[in-house]
């Protein structure tokens, strides 16, 4: 006995939920690729490498800025990546890599021996008076030892005089 035919419906091909699925995965696999900057921020010291420069090739740099609440990457000239790069082009220098003048060639000043610096150029043997830390803990030493040594005679000149007025007023 057959009490009655069920017709399943067709389920209909819905593809949306995969597509969607897919576009999503897709787009996280581009910011980890860092193909996409989507990082969000307030200020430059939160995006990548703290905001500051970092050389790519021996005449250009990246860096990010945050703008518009969104780290963006730019590019920069630089003169130089590393110390040879300012040696190739100006016979000499290094290549300063400080925030305020990265990647230009500055010049190191000439050492004179004598003037309070240690330069690249003295050694501690060749000027102890800027490379010798020993020797200027002598100097400074010396000179206290003789502030010491004024203190002392000044005191006794003083005490002799005042044992004089002292037995002059006992007289």
């Amino acid at each position: 006995m057959i009490i009655g035919s069920v017709k399943m419906a067709k389920k209909k091909n819905n593809n949306l939920g995969y597509i969607f699925g897919s576009v999503v995965i897709f787009v996280m696999i581009l910011l980890s690729l860092n193909f996409i900057s989507a990082r969000s921020c307030t200020y430059s010291y939160e995006c990548s490498n703290g905001g500051d420069p970092w050389a790519v090739t021996s005449t250009t740099a990246k860096y990010q800025k945050c703008e518009n609440g969104v780290c963006v990457e730019k590019t920069m000239n630089i003169e130089c990546k590393q110390d040879s790069d300012c040696r190739d082009k100006y016979g000499g220098g290094v290549c300063d890599l400080a925030l305020v003048n990265f990647g230009n060639c500055v010049n190191i000043p000439s050492a004179e021996c004598g003037d309070g610096t240690c330069q690249p150029s003295e050694t501690k043997s060749g000027c102890p008076q800027d490379c010798d830390i020993d020797w200027k803990i002598r100097q400074i030493n010396n000179q206290n030892s003789s502030t010491n040594t004024l203190l002392i005679i000044g005191a006794i000149i003083i005490g002799f005089i005042a044992l004089a007025i002292i037995l002059k007023k006992k007289k």
